[in-house]
């Protein structure tokens, strides 16, 4: 499949991403303290050691930012911040390994922001963090607790810059949403620049193998390819590498 990349969560991703050719997706900074020192430079040399070993190069990576207990739209000034402190941390480090890609979380926290003042801050926040970056530098925004795609289609609507669009992980839609996945893919494809990729069965986000669960991957996958633009990239992101990339192998039409 053109485009593939492999999330370095998953067991056995170094073996499987060699034997594919397919790119890497980073979460060693996931974890924020890892953006700090005496970590950061720790896990900038694993990093590129794995380009080594891998036989990948930068501009075949995206990079995922930190997420936890970090809110783009909070309410709290410091809160928000603190959002940003830890993405210019995020893209600190995108520059100094050469990678022009990055998976951010929404943010999005139900029952706490109301749709629209979320929509509204997140406009403000993304296109502020993006105002001095190059343009060859993509974001792509994660659906996270969202429970429908229109909110995030507002959001990119509003936001409406090139290097901006939407990271759809199929995974959270399904188990954080009654909207079919078909729909997802339909109402925000325009925006997509990446997916996240792994099944679950609509009760917990388990990041099971694409044959373990209620989404019937390959349909959606050929969605995708039917609607989304030629440049969207997709990635595995299972426990199980093995599983899923035995299934992707065998996959006709993608």
């Amino acid at each position: 499949m053109k485009n593939l990349y492999i999330a370095t969560i998953g067991e056995d991703f170094a073996c499987w991403v060699k034997k594919t050719q397919s790119g890497l997706e980073l979460d060693q900074f996931c974890m924020a303290e890892n953006l700090d020192e005496p970590k950061y430079e720790s896990c900038c040399k694993e990093i590129r050691r794995l380009f080594t070993d891998c036989k990948v190069s930068p501009e075949h990576a995206v990079l995922h930012a930190p997420f936890n207990e970090l809110h783009p739209a909070a309410i709290d000034p410091l809160a928000k911040d603190l959002a940003r402190h830890r993405m210019e941390q995020a893209y600190t480090a995108c520059k100094d390994l050469g990678i022009t890609k990055m998976v951010v979380h929404s943010g999005y926290v139900p029952h706490i922001y109301f749709k629209s003042w979320h929509q509204e801050q997140s406009v403000k926040f993304w296109t502020g963090f993006m105002a001095d970056k190059p343009a060859d530098f993509q974001l792509c925004i994660e659906n996270v607790l969202e429970d429908e795609p229109q909110m995030m289609a507002d959001m990119l609507k509003d936001i409406d810059q090139p290097n901006i669009g939407i990271c759809l992980d199929i995974g959270h839609a399904n188990c954080m949403s009654d909207v079919p996945v078909s729909q997802w893919i339909q109402v925000l494809s325009p925006y997509i620049k990446h997916f996240h990729l792994h099944n679950n069965d609509g009760s917990y986000d388990w990041h099971a193998p694409f044959d373990e669960g209620s989404m019937d991957i390959h349909a959606l996958l050929r969605q995708a390819k039917e609607l989304c633009n030629p440049d969207t990239t997709y990635t595995v992101e299972v426990i199980h590498c093995g599983k899923a990339m035995e299934w992707m192998e065998n996959q006709k039409n993608l």
